[in-house]
C-alpha cells in the first residue's frame, strides 16, 4: 500500500464533514458499479486462475455458500432450530437470487480500510487494496456486504454509496439487499466462532433470528 498515492479512508474519516464522507463515498459507489460491470464466465470464488467451483447461476451459487455455511454454523455450536428457519428462509426466498442472471465481478471487501484517498483538502479515490475476498457474483451482494458494517450515525456514507451506485435496476433490490446482509451475518458468526470471540456471538445470533 505504500506504493500507492494516498492514505487509508479509515485514517481519514473521523475528520471529514458529513458533505465530504457523503462525496467521497459516491465516488467509492460509483467505482464499486464500474468494477462490477466487469462480467465474468460463472459464479463463484475467484482464484488466480479464473472462477473456482463455478456454479451455473446465482441461485445455485448462493444456495451452495448457505448450505456450507448452515453446517458450519451448526459444527461451531451454533442453534439447530436457528439454522432450520434460515434455511427454511432462504428457501422462500431463492427468487431473489434468480434476478442475478449475470456473474459480474465483485471486490466483497470494499470498506474504507481498503480504499485510499488523498491525504490533503477533499479527499478524492486514489486506490482499491485487497482483492483476496474478489467474487464472481450479484452486484448487490457486493453492495451489501460494503453496507455492513454501517450505523445509523453512518448515513452520509450509506447515502453517497448508494448514490454512486445509481439505478439498481431490480424492483426488489432491498429485500435482496437484506437477504445477501443474512448470508453477511451468518459468515461472520462462523468467522468468529472459529477464532474463539465467543462474546460476539450472541448479538449475531440475535441479527440472524431477526432476519428471518
Amino acid at each position: 500500500m505504500t506504493k500507492l498515492e494516498g492514505v487509508v479512508l479509515g485514517r481519514r474519516a473521523a475528520t471529514l464533514s458529513e458533505t465530504e464522507l457523503f462525496a467521497i463515498y459516491a465516488e467509492m459507489g460509483a467505482t464499486l458499479r464500474r468494477i462490477n460491470d466487469i462480467t465474468l464466465d460463472s459464479f463463484g470464488y475467484i482464484g488466480p486462475n479464473g472462477v473456482w467451483t463455478a456454479h451455473p447461476s446465482n441461485q445455485a451459487y448462493m444456495s451452495a455458500q448457505f448450505d456450507r455455511k448452515l453446517r458450519e454454523f451448526l459444527t461451531r455450536g451454533g442453534d439447530p432450530a436457528l439454522a432450520a428457519r434460515l434455511r427454511d428462509s432462504v428457501t422462500a426466498r431463492q427468487q431473489l437470487f434468480e434476478a442475478a442472471i449475470t456473474p459480474r465481478l465483485c471486490h466483497y471487501d470494499f470498506h474504507a480500510g481498503n480504499v485510499l484517498v488523498t491525504s490533503q483538502g477533499a479527499p478524492r479515490l486514489t486506490g482499491i487494496v485487497d482483492f483476496e475476498n474478489a467474487t464472481s457474483g450479484d452486484p448487490l451482494m457486493d453492495i451489501a456486504k460494503a453496507l455492513y458494517y454501517f450505523t445509523p450515525k453512518d448515513a452520509p456514507k450509506r447515502d453517497g454509496l448508494l448514490a454512486g451506485c445509481g439505478q439498481m435496476g431490480r424492483p426488489d433490490w432491498q429485500e435482496t439487499l437484506g437477504l445477501y446482509r443474512l448470508y453477511c451475518t451468518l459468515e461472520l458468526w462462523c468467522w468468529m466462532a472459529q477464532i474463539g470471540k465467543r462474546e460476539a456471538l450472541a448479538d449475531l445470533t440475535s441479527e440472524l433470528a431477526n432476519g428471518v
